[in-house]
């Protein structure tokens, strides 16, 4: 049976153009793989309905734009904090191989109009499809803001609220007519959205250090000052002196000017890079986290299965539990069916 998966992941400031570029399939240099032929299939459900994909949104100034509107707390938003979560919304592979197009479309909206309702339509940055990955899904941004103005992403997604969503999103998308469950394969992909974003450092990390490369580069050029030639003389009453001609002149200068250029820079992509790797090693931390959650709630699950066995043991042996379990049970799938209940003598 299919399931139903919505994972979250918390981004910063800094972390805005990248979660733009994915989405919108800016970066070409993007490290995740896109089906061949496939993107044109890829559509937005937040802004721009039905117009071509090429219509970009801009991450940062649609959450600057919320936060004017719906922000009531004076103090200034510090710089770490999470501004925009993004919900990862998608199924398991068999619910995409068993289910048409126009029902998988409308499987998105469903999450999406639920979505926005539960967090606030004035509170949705974006909501894209994307039916050029392996496994089809939807990526839900919004600024969480709490019902008085606070940015607090921590309280949304404490574990009671991440259970709260969970239920209250499988109940909606069932009461839309889809045969949905929990399932293991819902508890498996929820460290996919950490992953996304420790990806993305990764290739951060590697591209500065590739510019610190090219800057160790210079810095021997610098040094070949050493191989400039030059003539040392002796004048009648001056001390030693140094020639050199005008040409040579003016590479000891041009070297000098762009050595200093080149060690301002040099020092401020190191800071930035000694910045990304410390982001790196939290996102580390947390995957290893998750995935000790992911075993936590499997135990869980495991531990009410065994306990709703032991009761369903107890009520079926006893004659009156099990005749009013059983009266319950018929009522119960009735009303599924949407069949009145017969009553029961």
């Amino acid at each position: 049976m299919a399931s139903l998966i919505c994972l979250n992941s918390k981004n910063k400031i800094t972390d805005l153009a990248k979660i733009q570029a994915h989405n919108q399939r800016e970066d070409t240099a993007d490290n995740i793989a896109f089906l061949p032929g496939k993107s044109h299939l890829n559509y937005r459900l937040h802004r721009f309905v039905g117009s071509p994909n090429l219509l970009k949104l801009e991450y940062e100034q649609e959450y600057k734009n919320i936060m004017k509107k719906n922000y009531k707390k004076q103090r200034t938003v510090r710089k770490d904090a999470t501004v925009l979560c993004s919900l990862f919304v998608s199924s398991n592979k068999s619910f995409f191989e068993t289910h048409e197009e126009p029902e998988i479309r409308r499987f998105f909206e469903c999450n999406f109009d639920f979505l926005k309702k539960y967090f606030g339509q004035d509170k949705v940055v974006d909501a894209v499809v994307h039916m050029d990955e392996r496994i089809p899904h939807m990526h839900f941004c919004f600024v969480p803001l709490t019902k008085d103005g606070r940015l607090s992403a921590k309280e949304m997604f404490d574990r009671r609220g991440l259970t709260l969503l969970h239920n209250k999103a499988l109940a909606s998308i069932r009461e839309s007519g889809f045969d949905i469950t929990k399932s293991d394969d819902a508890y498996k992909p929820l460290k996919m959205g950490e992953e996304l974003k420790h990806s993305i450092l990764l290739k951060e990390v590697k591209q500065l250090e590739e510019k610190l490369t090219d800057y160790k580069n210079t810095d021997i050029q610098i040094r070949s000052i050493d191989e400039i030639p030059f003539k040392r003389r002796k004048l009648p009453f001056l001390e030693e002196t140094v020639s050199i001609t005008d040409e040579n002149f003016s590479k000891i200068r041009n070297i000098a000017r762009f050595g200093a250029t080149v060690r301002s820079e040099f020092d401020r992509i190191e800071r930035e890079n000694e910045q990304l790797r410390k982001r790196y090693n939290d996102h580390v931390i947390l995957i290893n986290k998750l995935r000790i959650q992911i075993d936590e709630l499997s135990q869980n699950r495991d531990e009410l299965l065994l306990e709703g066995m032991d009761m369903l043991k107890t009520i079926k042996s006893n004659q009156e539990l099990s005749t009013l379990y059983e009266k319950v049970k018929r009522r119960v799938n009735a009303s599924k069916s949407k069949i009145p209940a017969t009553s029961e003598k």
